[in-house]
Parts: C-alpha cells; structure tokens; sequence
C-alpha cells in the first residue's frame, strides 16, 4: 500500500507539472502573437488623459501585465492581487511613453483587423489633433498616411457646423450597443427584427456630424464588438461600415489640424502624410505656396478652386521645413500628372510649378540654404533639365531661357483651344 501511496502521488505530480507545463506553453504562446496592441492602446489611452494633458502618474503597463490583466486574471483570482498595476505610478517621461505606443500600436498585428484598425484611427487622430507633445503629434501624422489611402478619402476635411454633442451620441450608442449584446447573445437564433433594429442603429449613428472627439467616444464604445466574432456576418458588415465612416471623418480633421501645428516640423508631417492621401491635387496646391506669396496664375481660370481647396498658406522665408519637405516630394514623385499634359491648362500648371521652385531655388537672400539646395534638386527632376547643379546663376540662366519659352506655349495653346470651342448657341 504505501508503494501504491507513492506511485500515486509520483502520478500526481507529474500531473501537475505537466500542467503547469502546458499552462505556461499556452502562455508563451500567446505572449508570441500578441504585438503590444492591447497594451499600447490601454497604454495610449492612460498617458493622454481626459483633460487632453500629458499624465506623470497612471497604470501603464507592460504587454505581459496587459495580458495577465485581461485574459487569466478573471479566470484565476481576483484582479487586485494579480499584475494589476498601481493608478499612481509614476510616468517620468510621457513623451517617450506615448511614441514609443503610438510605434508599436503601428506595428501591432493581433486582434481582428477590424477592430485593430478603428483603434490606430482612434488614438492617432487624438494624439495629431490635440496631444501637448510635437514629437507625438508628429508620429501620429504619419501613421495616418495608411489609414487615408485605405478609406480612400476624397477630399479636404470640411468641419461640421454643429458637431454632435456627448449626450446625442450617448443616446444614439445605446440603442447599437442595445442591439448588439442582444445579437451577440441569440446569436443564430436571433429573430430578423433584432437584425434590422441593430443596422437601424448602426445608420442614426452614422448619420451623426461627429468631430475628433465625438468619434473617438464612439470608436471606443463599439470597439468590444469590433473585437467580437460571434456577430452575424450582416451585423459585422453594418458595424464595420459605420466604423470606417467615422474614421474618415478622423483622420480627414486630424490631417487638416496637422496643416496648422503651430510647429514646422509637424507641419512637414502633415505635409507628406496628405500627399500620400490625396496624391498629386494636394501636392500641386503644396508646391504653389513654396515661395514668400503663393503663385499667381499665368491665364484666367487655370488655378481654380481645386488647388486651393486644402487652404495652405505660405511659411515665413526662415521656416524652411515644411519647404523641404515640399521640394523632397517633388523630387520623390516628380512633376504631378496635371501638370504634365500638353493642353493650356497643363502647361500654365507646370510654369506655376517651375516658377515657385525657382522662385526659393534663386532667392538666397530670402530663402535658408537647405531649402534652396532642395529646390534646385527638385526643378532638376520635375523639369528633366539634368543640370545637376546646386549654382544658384545656373538655374536663374535656366529659367530665363524656360519661362518665355513656355509662356509662348501656353498663350500659343490657349488660342488653338478657343478657335477649336464652338461657339455658344
């Protein structure tokens, strides 16, 4: 018997550490395929608090205290004993804290896509709009970039007249949430009614003005069912739609916002964020205000309203990034396509072009020396002139010769072009 005793408790043990083992497999794994997106959001959400100031104390937590904090705790004790975290520890650098999350919610890859990608929207159009920090406003411009050419945003952010106040959009939100536990809950058996109530509620909440901070709340109050996968595929389809319209309103304003930071190097962000968004309309309108005064048009009506309609503003001759960054684009992508074609309105667009390019490339006394050197790099690749030179003479010989050249051009077409309009009856 007391062989038997200890073969059992041998069994026993070994039970047990094979448990354990399997346990702490489990929880590698998991560790594994979770990329910071839990915890950098929590984390994102602490150090930027209510009041929109940077925090020097909170609960920012590590992705292996996120995980015992969200997944095992509440399955095996209570959270206020495990891993949980003190509200009151300090924050010593909260600049540092939020690039560093702002990084790794970017790089994150775990979570329904779905759902991760409301939350980068969510946080980073807070951070680019509102955050103290230019370093972080600066970051979260440029992770927006991806997520305007995802939503294919159209045009410039035009601003609400009355946003939807908090208690409108509380009130829409519990009639959705309503619906969605009620799905969530039935499931399969949930009646066509429920169905079609829980899309009604996704459509009066769509159809709500909201600015950054109205939907932001909303993103945040739908983002557990965005992580859920037991919705019905018609309900999921209606919750991501309403979700992707908010986030276009989103990054639209906080890109919009970013164009008038009051600093010149989140300014350049912005910049080269909206060229990625909306292509060669935008960079055209960037490139007419590089000079001291944006470029005035050569022929009547060439420079209409649609490279205006970002309402960019020249910098002072001093602020030289937001000019560099311009030019650098221009030398990445090269002339834009509208100003490419041969008919009057190319050609008067691609003198608007070449002129302010020389105008900074020219001016030494205005303009600061890396702006200049990048403006002769610029008018190198868009005008194909392959000079190669950063001699300021070179390039005021070039344009003497290039200017008249193509202002014979444009009036030569212009006149082909009304002689070839019939005429109105």
């Amino acid at each position: 018997m007391p062989a038997m005793r200890r073969s059992e408790r041998g069994s026993s043990t070994a039970a047990f550490v094979a448990g354990r083992l399997v346990w702490a497999g489990a929880l590698l794994g998991a560790l594994a395929g979770c990329r910071y997106g839990g915890a950098a959001s929590h984390n994102l959400d602490v150090v930027l608090g209510p009041t929109e100031r940077l925090q020097y104390t909170g609960n920012v937590q590590g992705t292996f205290e996120y995980l015992m904090g969200t997944l095992l705790v509440p399955l095996i004790g209570p959270k206020e004993t495990w891993f949980s975290g003190r509200s009151s520890d300090p924050i010593k650098d909260p600049t540092n804290v939020a690039v560093k999350n702002l990084l790794r919610l970017a790089g994150t890859g775990d979570g329904p896509r779905r759902w991760r990608e409301a939350e980068e929207v969510r946080h980073f159009a807070r951070y680019a709009a509102v955050c103290p920090a230019g370093l972080a406003r600066e970051r979260a411009l440029l992770e927006l970039a991806p997520h305007g050419r995802r939503l294919q945003l159209a045009g410039p952010y035009r601003r609400p007249a009355v946003p939807a106040s908090a208690e409108e959009l509380r009130v829409r939100l519990a009639g959705l949430i309503d619906g969605a536990q009620s799905l969530a809950s039935k499931g399969g058996s949930a009646p066509a009614t429920a169905l079609a109530d829980f899309q009604s509620a996704c459509k009066v909440l769509a159809e709500a003005e909201v600015d950054i901070a109205g939907g932001r709340r909303v993103l945040r109050a739908i983002a557990p069912f965005l992580r859920r996968t037991g919705l019905r595929a018609e309900a999921a389809a209606s919750l991501t739609a309403l979700s992707e319209g908010i986030q276009r309103r989103l990054v639209a304003e906080a890109l919009a916002i970013g164009l008038e930071d009051p600093l010149p190097y989140v300014r350049a962000a912005a910049v080269r964020s909206c060229t990625e968004v909306y292509g060669d309309v935008f960079l055209l309108e960037a490139a007419f205000v590089l000079g001291v005064r944006p470029v005035q048009p050569v022929l009547p009506g060439a420079f209409g309203a649609e490279f205006t309609a970002f309402g960019l503003r020249p910098d002072p001759p001093e602020v030289e990034e937001m000019r560099v960054e311009i030019c650098r684009l221009l030398s990445t992508r090269g002339l834009p396509a509208p100003a490419r074609t041969a008919d009057a309105r190319g050609l008067t667009l691609r003198w608007g072009v070449y002129a302010a390019l020389t105008q900074v490339a020219t001016r030494y006394e205005i303009f600061e020396s890396r702006a200049r050197a990048q403006a002769m790099l610029a008018l190198d690749v868009v005008s194909g002139a392959g000079l190669g030179s950063l001699r300021e003479e070179v390039w005021q010989d070039w344009w003497s010769e290039v200017d008249p050249e193509l202002r014979s051009l444009m009036t030569s077409e212009q006149e082909r072009e009304r002689k070839a309009t019939p005429p109105a009856s």
